[in-house]
């Protein structure tokens, strides 16, 4: 139970996070071809990613844990939601042919629910819910040694897992300086 707990605080997180990037992030778009999933990439404030936890389901004593790998399947479906690197970085090895093997996570809202309730520029959320592909949401923290084995997996994976047709939604949380 407590673990379900976790994962719905993650996952409330990343809703947000994904309204963040569909709303304001930069996109890449590999060449064209059937094969090209979008990139989108966005970079957020530590403030701005506890007010949202806090604000959302959380609590003064909320814990955070990074880095945050989603995986939606090509109907939008969370099927992947966990916050350990190691299982992360194996998890994106499989991908995108692992995609189709994983359970849903059930009480879960589909991806483009969450772009809907979040975003209002409809011809981002459009392009990026149009394609039907899989999509990979990773959230980082900066300076975060857990994250960098994350990152190193996803910098290792990420032209591969584009060019099979995954949508990558990237999202680094800044520290305070």
């Amino acid at each position: 139970m407590h673990l379900r707990a976790l994962v719905s605080k993650a996952f409330n997180i990343v809703l947000f996070l994904v309204g963040v990037i569909v709303l304001s992030g930069c996109h890449a778009s590999g060449p064209p071809g059937r094969g090209s999933g979008l990139v989108i990439s966005e970079d957020i404030s530590l403030k701005s990613y506890v007010h949202l936890a806090i604000g959302k389901n959380g609590s003064k004593e909320s814990k955070f844990f990074f880095p945050v790998l989603q995986v939606y399947n090509s109907k939008g479906q969370l099927v992947y939601a966990n916050h350990d690197a190691a299982a992360n970085a194996t998890t994106l090895g499989r991908l995108p042919g692992g995609a189709a093997s994983l359970p849903l996570i059930p009480d879960t809202a589909l991806l483009s629910a969450v772009t809907k309730e979040l975003a209002s520029d409809t011809a981002r959320e459009d392009k990026l819910l149009q394609t039907g592909r899989s999509t990979v949401v990773s959230v980082f923290l900066e300076d975060c040694h857990a994250c960098s084995v994350q990152e190193e997996a996803l910098d290792n994976t990420q032209t591969r897992l584009r060019d099979e047709g995954m949508n990558l939604l990237i999202v680094h949380v800044a520290k305070p300086h």
